[in-house]
Formats: C-alpha cells, sequence, structure tokens
C-alpha cells in the first residue's frame, strides 16, 4: 500500500522568505519548474510557497513526496498514476494510501497515465504537480519513461520538480520556448540584506553587523544554517554550529517540546517503527494524524530543525535520519520488558493499517514467531484470494514445521504457497495432519463455532486434495475432491464458493465434461462479482473461453469476455497491472478464430507484464501460448524463443501438468518435426505410442494430434488415419467441435493425393461444423495446401450461406498470410460488375424476367438487355442460366447481404 503522505496537497510549512531572484515566478509559473540545489536550500519550501501563492489562481494542485522505494519504475508511474486521478478529482475520499501498490508492467501504466493526462487536458483550469526529491528515483530507466510521457503532457498542467542533483530530464525544446525554467543554487542563498528580513519577520531583536558577518561566514548563504542561527537567536542562545551542541540543541528540542506531548501509544510507534527498515516520514505522519490527537509532527516537519551533520547529507524538511537515531537511543535506554510491550503495540498498528511487510519484519527482528504464524493465519486467505502465494511462501519458509503443524489453518495456507513440485510429493502428508487435528472436533454432535469453523477447514482440504490430484493428472479423483468441497463448504463457507465451482470447472474440463465444466465455472464467475473476487472471477474467465471455444461456441465465449471485461472497469481491476493478465485470456481464442494480430497482441502485453513480476505461472502459460501462435504462423523463430522461455520456467517451477494442453516436452517433440531433428521427436513419442494411440482420455488429446504430425513424417499414413478416425468419434461424443474440426482437416489433407473427392467431402463437413461461428485458425494452420481443396469445395457450397461467409474470411486471411497464393477463394467475378449489375443479377437468380426487372427498378426492358450482355461477358457466359448458375457458386446471396449491411 502506499503511505498515507506520499500525496500532500498542504505540508503547514513555516512561512517562506521570499528571494528578489524567484520574484518572476510568483507572477507567472513556467510549463516545467525545476528546482536544482544540494540539501537546506529551501526547494520544497519554495515550491510550497508558489503552490499557496497560486492557489487563489485556482489552481488544482498535488503534491508526490518521492523516496528511494519509488525508483523502480513500475511503483513511480503507480504512484503519478494515482497523483493524476486525484488531480482530477480532488474532491475524493477514499486516501491514495488505500490503493495497493503491484509491481507491473510499465507499458499498461503508461498507457493509464496518458490517459488521465488527456483527460486533464480535456479540462479547462489549470493544474499543478509538484514531483518533491527527484534526485530520490533518477535513473536512465525511469527517465527514459518519464520522457516518454512528456510528449503527452497537456498546456494546462504545470510540472514542479525539485531535485538535489542536476534534473536531466529531456526538456530542451521547452527553455527554447520559455516553457521550462531552472532555479539553481545561487538563486537561493540568503544575503545579509535576506538574513536582517527574516530576524525581523520572526521579530528578533536587532541583530549587530557583527553577528551577520559571523553568519554569513559560517552558513555561506545556505538557508538551513541561517534558520537555525535566527532560531538561537530568538531563544536568546548564542550562536552555536558546530557538531556537538548543535545535536544536543536538536535533541533537547525534540524531547522537550515535541515527543513529552504525544499520547503513550504513538510515543511506542514511533520509537518501534524507527526500526523498521523501510522507516520513513510519511508512516511517521500517518502514526500521528488521528483524529482523536493533537497534528503534532508536522510541527516537526516544518521547524527546520533536524540537519545531519554535514551540510551535504542534510534534508531539513525531512525528519527521518536525526528522529531515527532519536529515537532508537532512547528505545535502548529502556528495560526488555518495556521494549516488547513497544513493539508489540506497533505490530499491531502495522497489521491493522495494512503494512504487512512492517509488522512481519518487526516479527522476524524480534523473534516473534508465533506472531508471524499469527499474522499469516488471519490474513492468509486475502493473499490466497489474490494469487499472491509467492508473499506467502517467503514467510512460511521461514517458520519451523512444528509451529504450522500445530494449526489447520496455517497448514492450508503453507499448501496453498508450496511450489507444485513439493505440493505433488507432501501436499497430501500436511493435509492429513490438518485432517487429524480437526477430526476430534468433526466427531462433536452438536453444532458450536469450533465444529464449523473445523468443516470449513475441512472443506478447504477436500479442496487441495482436489489440486493435487489434477496437477498429478489423476483427474476422476480431482473432480470427487471438488465435488465433496462444494457440497460441504455451502452449508457452511458461501464465501468459498467461487473459488471452489472454479477448481471443480478445471476439473471438469480437463476430464473432458464440457457441460458440467461450463455449468460450474458460470456458478464461479457469478459468486466471483457478488462477493468481489476479481482473482477467482479472472482465473474462471480463462477456463470458461476455452470451454465454450472447445464447443466451438466462438461467438458465446466473446460475449462472456466482454460482460466480465465490463465488470472488471467498472470495478477498476483494468487499470490494474494484473489487467495484462486480463488481454491474454482471450488469446487461444483468437488464435482459433484467425486474427492472429490480436492473439500476439495478447501475449506481449501479458509477457510485458511478466517481465516486472515474480515468477510464477503466467510465464509458462505465456509463452505456451507464444508457442502455439508460431506454429499458426509457422514462425521458427518465434517458436524456438517461445519453447526456450517454456522450458526453462517449467523446471524453475516444478509444474508437472500441462492445462489442458500439449506438455511441454511434446511441444518440444512438434518443433522438431516441423523444424529440427526428427530423431529427436522420435525419443519423445516411442515411449509413448502405445498410450497415445490407445486412450481416449481427453487430457492426452492435444498430444495426439502432435502425435499425428509425427505418424506422417513417419510415413505411417494408415495408422493416422486410424487415429483419426478414433478421435473423430470420440469428438463427435463428446462434442467438441473444435477437435472435430481439426480431425477432419487433418484426414482432408492426409486423403488429398490418394482421394481428392474424400478430401473435399471431409473439408465440406469441417466447414459445416463451423456453421455461423469465425473459425478460421484450424484452416490456416493447416498451411497453404488447404487454399486449393477449399477452392474446388466453394463450387459445391454455393447454397450454404454460413460456408460462403467463412470462405470469404479466409480468402481475406490467406492473402494476408500468403500473399503468393495463385488460387483465390472470393468471388472474383461477381465482385467486377457494378452495382446496377448485381441489383440485376440478383433479380435474375431470384426467378424475375426482363419486364419485371425494368419495372422494379423503373428502366426500359432495352437498358435491361444491355445490362446482362455486360454481366454475360464479365461472368463469361453466353445464357441466364449459365449467369445464374455462376452467381450461385459464386455467392451472390453473401456479397449482396455484406453489401446492403455495408449501406
Amino acid at each position: 500500500m502506499f503511505p498515507v503522505g506520499k500525496f500532500r496537497a498542504d505540508r503547514h510549512i513555516s512561512s517562506y522568505l521570499r528571494l528578489d531572484a524567484v520574484a518572476p515566478l510568483y507572477r507567472q509559473l513556467p510549463h516545467f519548474l525545476i528546482i536544482s540545489a544540494p540539501a537546506g536550500y529551501g526547494k520544497s519550501s519554495l515550491a510550497q510557497d508558489l503552490l499557496r501563492h497560486h492557489d487563489s489562481e485556482s489552481k488544482s494542485s498535488i503534491w508526490l513526496s518521492l523516496d528511494d522505494r519509488d525508483a523502480e519504475v513500475g511503483r513511480f508511474l503507480s504512484l503519478l498514476a494515482v497523483g493524476l486521478a486525484k488531480l482530477l478529482n480532488v474532491d475524493e475520499e477514499t486516501s491514495a494510501s488505500t490503493e495497493p501498490y503491484y509491481k507491473s508492467d510499465a507499458g499498461l501504466l503508461t498507457d493509464t497515465c496518458v490517459r488521465r493526462l488527456n483527460l486533464i487536458e480535456s479540462e479547462k483550469s489549470p493544474f499543478v504537480l509538484v514531483l518533491d526529491d527527484y534526485h530520490e528515483v533518477q535513473s536512465d530507466i525511469l527517465n527514459k519513461a518519464f520522457n516518454s510521457l512528456l510528449a503527452y503532457w497537456p498546456a494546462n498542467l504545470t510540472l514542479v520538480v525539485t531535485c538535489r542533483t542536476n534534473c536531466t530530464l529531456k526538456l530542451a525544446k521547452y527553455a527554447l520556448s520559455g516553457g521550462c525554467e531552472r532555479v539553481d543554487l545561487d538563486k537561493l542563498k540568503f544575503s545579509k540584506a535576506h538574513i536582517c528580513d527574516l530576524a525581523a519577520e520572526q521579530q528578533q531583536p536587532q541583530v549587530s553587523e557583527e553577528w551577520l558577518a559571523q553568519v554569513m561566514d559560517i552558513t555561506e548563504g545556505w538557508p538551513v544554517a541561517v534558520q537555525l542561527a535566527c532560531y538561537q537567536l530568538r531563544h536568546g542562545a548564542q550562536i552555536a554550529l558546530d557538531d556537538v551542541k548543535y545535536h544536543s540543541d536538536i535533541a533537547e528540542f525534540f524531547w522537550e517540546q515535541i515527543f513529552d506531548e504525544l499520547p503513550e501509544v504513538q510515543k511506542s510507534l514511533l520509537i518501534a517503527c524507527s526500526i523498521v527498515e523501510r522507516f520513513d516520514a510519511s508512516l511517521l505522519v500517518h502514526i500521528t494524524e488521528d483524529a482523536d490527537t493533537p497534528v503534532l509532527l508536522n510541527q516537526l516537519l516544518s521547524s527546520n530543525l533536524f540537519l545531519q551533520k554535514a551540510k551535504d547529507q542534510s534534508h531539513w524538511y525531512r525528519v527521518h535520519s536525526t528522529l531515527r537515531t532519536l529515537l532508537q537511543g532512547q528505545f535502548v535506554l529502556w528495560n526488555h520488558k518495556k521494549q516488547q510491550a513497544y513493539v508489540l503495540r506497533a505490530i499491531h498498528w502495522c497489521s491493522e493499517q495494512g503494512y504487512m511487510d512492517e509488522a512481519l519484519y518487526l516479527c522476524q527482528r524480534h523473534g516473534l514467531w508465533n506472531m508471524v504464524a499469527g499474522i499469516l493465519r488471519d490474513k492468509g486467505e486475502e493473499y490466497v484470494s489474490v494469487g499472491s502465494f509467492e508473499f506467502l511462501h517467503y514467510w512460511f519458509e521461514k517458520l519451523a514445521d512444528d509451529l504450522i503443524a500445530s494449526d489447520p489453518v496455517l497448514i492450508l495456507y503453507h499448501v496453498w504457497s508450496m511450489p507444485e513440485y513439493r505440493q505433488i510429493h507432501t501436499g497430501n502428508l500436511w493435509l492429513d495432519r490438518a485432517e487429524e487435528i480437526i477430526e476430534p472436533v468433526l466427531a462433536l454432535k452438536e453444532e458450536n463455532q469450533a465444529v464449523i469453523d473445523s468443516q470449513r477447514v475441512l472443506s478447504q482440504v477436500l479442496a487441495l486434495r482436489g489440486y493435487v490430484a489434477r496437477i498429478s493428472g489423476c483427474y476422476d479423483d480431482a473432480v470427487t475432491y471438488s465435488e465433496a468441497a462444494v457440497e460441504l463448504s455451502a452449508k457452511v463457507h458461501p464465501a468459498m464458493l467461487s473459488r471452489l465451482y472454479m477448481t471443480l470447472g478445471q476439473d471438469y474440463y480437463l476430464r473432458g465434461d464440457l457441460l458440467a465444466s461450463e455449468v460450474a465455472i458460470q456458478k464461479s464467475i457469478q459468486l466471483g462479482k457478488q462477493y468481489s473476487q476479481s482473482h477467482n472471477v479472472l482465473i474462471a474467465l480463462g477456463y470458461l473461453i476455452a470451454t465454450l471455444a472447445l464447443s466451438g461456441r466462438f461467438r458465446d465465449a466473446l460475449a462472456q469476455y466482454e460482460q466480465c471485461k465490463e465488470w472488471f472497469c467498472k470495478t477498476g481491476f483494468t487499470d490494474l497491472p494484473q489487467a495484462g493478465l486480463l488481454s491474454d485470456l482471450a488469446n487461444d481464442l483468437y488464435r482459433e478464430m484467425g486474427d492472429f494480430e490480436l492473439a500476439k497482441q495478447g501475449v506481449d502485453d501479458t509477457q510485458k507484464f511478466c517481465k516486472v513480476a515474480p515468477v510464477g505461472l503466467p510465464h509458462l502459460v505465456s509463452n505456451i501460448r507464444s508457442f502455439r501462435l508460431a506454429v499458426a504462423l509457422n514462425d521458427q523463430n518465434l517458436a524456438n524463443n517461445a519453447l526456450m522461455e517454456a522450458e526453462l520456467f517449467k523446471r524453475l517451477l516444478g509444474v508437472s501438468w500441462s492445462f489442458g494442453w500439449a506438455p511441454v516436452e511434446a511441444m518440444r517433440a512438434q518443433y522438431e518435426i516441423r523444424w529440427g531433428k526428427l530423431v529427436d521427436a522420435d525419443e519423445w513419442f516411442l515411449p509413448r505410442a502405445e498410450l497415445l494411440f490407445e486412450t481416449d482420455e481427453f487430457a492426452h488429446e492435444c498430444e495426439q494430434f502432435i502425435y499425428v504430425e509425427w505418424l506422417i513424417a513417419k510415413k505411417s499414413a494408415d495408422q493416422a488415419k486410424r487415429l483419426l478416425d478414433r478421435m473423430a468419434c470420440h469428438a463427435i461424443a463428446n462434442k467438441r467441435v473444435l477437435h472435430l474440426m481439426k480431425v477432419k482437416i487433418a484426414q482432408a489433407l492426409l486423403l488429398e493425393s490418394a482421394d481428392p473427392v474424400q478430401s473435399e467431402l471431409l473439408l465440406m463437413e469441417s466447414l459445416k461444423c463451423a456453421g455461423d461461428e469465425v473459425i478460421l485458425g484450424p484452416f490456416l494452420e493447416a498451411g497453404q495446401g488447404i487454399v486449393p481443396i477449399l477452392a474446388r469445395v466453394k463450387v459445391r457450397m454455393y447454397q450454404d450461406f454460413d460456408a460462403l461467409k467463412l470462405l470469404e474470411r479466409l480468402n481475406t486471411a490467406a492473402l494476408t498470410l500468403w500473399p503468393t497464393s495463385d488460387v483465390a477463394l472470393d468471388s472474383s467475378r461477381l465482385k467486377t460488375l457494378s452495382k446496377r449489375q448485381m441489383t440485376i443479377l440478383g433479380l435474375l437468380v431470384e426467378g424475375a424476367q426482363d419486364k419485371a426487372i425494368a419495372r422494379a427498378l423503373d428502366i426500359s426492358p432495352g437498358t435491361v438487355k444491355t445490362h446482362l450482355r455486360a454481366i454475360y461477358r464479365k461472368l463469361e457466359c453466353n445464357n441466364r442460366s449459365l449467369a445464374v448458375s455462376i452467381a450461385l457458386e459464386e455467392g451472390i446471396q453473401f456479397l449482396a447481404s455484406k453489401e446492403q449491411q455495408a449501406s
């Protein structure tokens, strides 16, 4: 989560002494303002004073305080996107701190920022964005990402950047036109006149020339040191800028005037949180901004007192360095009991506020492993529900097995977080232990909360057993366990049903029961939306698309995808980096539809997301999809790269199941068949030949298609034909329309040379299977050799309107893939006719005579005859019977319908 204080609209700083060198900025803010100077020169004070001054001009502004954690491009762009959103909706009640931070694809976040910049440009009012401490994040990579946004920067959005080092953003073209102004160290130094003005403003006694000379000599006009000297003068203290006295003055001021006034709880939080490695001022602001207590830390922030000993390390408006030292020093003086009490308060607060990393770090630092276990137990479901298994795995690896084994809920989250190879080998042993713990409670007959909780645990144990069975390839066992889990959870844990129905649908799908899979997954999506479980809806949608596509219902699959996508937009999911996974779901669908460009775009989007995400299943799945697309495109280089990546991630993840596709090893064999050495493919298929030839299990069906390729390459056409016949019968029996089409196409290509007529009949059956669905992929994947057969088939299907539409689309796609193809599938002769000639030919097909045509078109019979002669000439015929026959063969009814839709 973003800490509160990242976005500060008002920093409550003390009044700023306006220097002569920056006076023009108060009259007119430039489009880009870069304030560069070392620490303590009042860069942030100047920026804040400019905002305060220009507030009277109704400029909406947002202040983004950066630190070194924000140097990661994904985090920086996420912060920027949130800041731009807050600019557009300054009255938004939801705090920016409630927006989660995800390591994400920079491309998606850049698009989000560009969309919001365009929205700002559409507004008439001016806006100001301040990036404070840009030096903390500046790098070549981040500058490159930010420079790409500057091309879209709206004229009504002023950018103010404060930086200790030279800001290297590409703003030269704006400087030439006067749109960029730079303020450096020399413009921010105090002169003697400025020091006198500052003393007078603070109602100081009249200062002497000697005192002024001493201050200028020591401080050299360094504003923060001048401020400290004036503070000491105001309190009657002698000037003391030496290190020891200076540090003691700060400590005395802090303990007497700030810390002692804080409530006890806030004191403990300040001290304990100062130990956290990621401690920063923003976290402290959150601690002290309590509605029931005074806001005191802002006084500390604005006091301008907390300096490092060396000038080049000071950071006058940030307190965390000196403050952390003071707090930790006080913490060490306390006894162990008081230290632990303060730490426990801090842990509870961090956990309640969602600072999970900080809470767990404090537990680890002080050896409070029972509290680590408690936090994981309480928050585990939240991480499982969004798929954050890597986070859980990291912390479970630090816990002792004995501690985990004593709590059945911890065991569940531990098994969820395991890599899959460990789930297969040790998952059931851990689940046995969980059942042993809850068994005595389940034996009780009374209905109390303990029994209900144990039943909930049992439902999740059953679900996990089903998951382990599924990844082990035991799909019947997986269905049995998942059905039992759903039945029990419906009674005691309805909120879990979305995930359980999703896993049940996966089990049905992998077993080949498409109808049951669709019903279960639809229930999962419905319940996921009801309980706002985006992750469950995302995964379930992927399986629903696969189920509907395999059934040949591509229109339904697209409709479900768009419907869920609309729901994701409403919930704000599409603005998050995980939206990259959403674009990946329909990739197989687009590929089977023959829209290879959309499929490739989805693969690219997912791979961009994967580059900045922890290694997980999306990495493997994306490369498997990329390989399948490369096979469809016959692209050897893309296939080789995708396959090597898939093999790498399979080894890293230890995944042993195939997601309903052919396993990665079979894909390697397919690569060798098409582009490599056939003998290498033999090593994969020879030990499995008997299984693949005889099995009817859906889990092996994708491998069987590759096995057919291998048989044909090995000159075993008869054996390939027998296997295809069996696969066709099985696909018909289980209503797998897509696989039936692929089988028919493979049979047609296999018989083309031996029996062309039978080949045409098989291809006609494949076209009829498609119906009115747009399924081009199986035909295009078959290669250029299928085009001549389709051309012969078209003449025989002139009465099938859906087939003609499909053939027209195939022609367009084929010309794109194979521009040198000699055979065209489109209605080439009909397209030479004019619009009037097409109308007359259409009436001719309907049986109209010359006089009827003349009356219908309000022309003379002689004109009709003239048009008919032109039609005969273009169609290369000499009478109306042949013209009608040619018109029907080339699909005049389809062309007429298409022209009507276009008009």
